[in-house]
């Protein structure tokens, strides 16, 4: 059985010419990191120590200069109801 080469390069022009007609891949939206911490009423630091994430990395997902990875905890759409609790009464130093 004669083997057929593969032409690789028009291979990912076509797949690149795919996503860009939105053929495949998928639209996500994600609310914006300063929104999320805004409504929780929380401060920079507050809500960077709650994720425990530095405040320099919480300012950059504000700002889109960087987006929480796999090895960042990522900020939900609401906080842990215990420390949450915690930090806005201000009986822990988070």
């Amino acid at each position: 059985m004669p083997s057929r080469k593969r032409e690789i390069g028009l291979e990912i022009l076509e797949g690149i010419r795919e996503i860009k007609r939105g053929e495949h891949g998928r639209v996500i939206n994600v609310p914006s990191v300063s929104a999320i911490r805004e409504g929780t009423g929380l401060s920079q630091r507050k809500f960077a120590q709650l994720l425990g994430v530095s405040v320099r990395t919480l300012q950059e997902w504000e700002q889109g200069r960087r987006a929480p990875s796999g090895a960042e905890p990522a900020p939900r759409s609401y906080a842990p109801p215990p420390a949450y609790r915690r930090c806005r009464s201000g009986t822990s130093d988070c």
